[in-house]
């Protein structure tokens, strides 16, 4: 078991650092230059340089990667400049609601899910177990599109439009 465990772990590294390294690619392609968001529309060159150079802007990329990689992993995930507070922080006051929006989705899908699969188990190869099976995929389907058609709306934003990132 602990062989097992070790394995997983293990196997876990790589995808952590290829979820990292697309995460930061998406974002440095992002078209929105922010420092010039943090600086504002009527900021002068001077200042708009000044500022990318104060958050590292101006480095290589890999440079900026390795920075990021190193602050992610002693917990520093950086300061919203919109909200003017810490990333940690602003995550840590959400996760009360985040719980709540957990626990609630888990107790309707309880109460909707152990019915109709009891009723299902019980009333195998029916007309009960037969429409259950229909609904749950049906179900499945529109919250796969509902996602899918969100994510394709996000990408009708002009180059020039400010995505909130956080």
């Amino acid at each position: 078991m602990w062989t097992l465990l070790a394995r997983r772990i293990l196997q876990a590294i790589p995808v952590l650092i290829g979820i990292s390294l697309i995460t930061f690619v998406l974002i440095y392609y992002l078209p929105a230059d922010p420092a010039r968001m943090y600086a504002g529309p009527s900021a002068t060159v001077e200042t708009v340089a000044r500022i990318r150079h104060e958050l590292g802007l101006d480095q290589p990329f890999w440079v900026q990667y390795t920075r990021y990689i190193g602050r992610v992993l002693q917990g520093d995930w950086g300061f919203s400049y919109r909200k003017q507070i810490a990333v940690t922080e602003l995550i840590l006051s959400r996760v009360p609601y985040t719980l709540a929006l957990i626990l609630g989705g888990i107790f309707v899908e309880l109460a909707i899910g152990l019915p109709v699969g009891i009723a299902s188990a019980v009333a195998r190869c029916t007309g009960i177990s037969t429409r259950s099976i229909t609904a749950s995929m049906m179900a499945a389907s529109i919250s796969w599109s509902t996602e899918v058609s969100r994510l394709a709306s996000l990408s009708r934003f002009r180059s020039d439009s400010v995505v909130p990132l956080t």
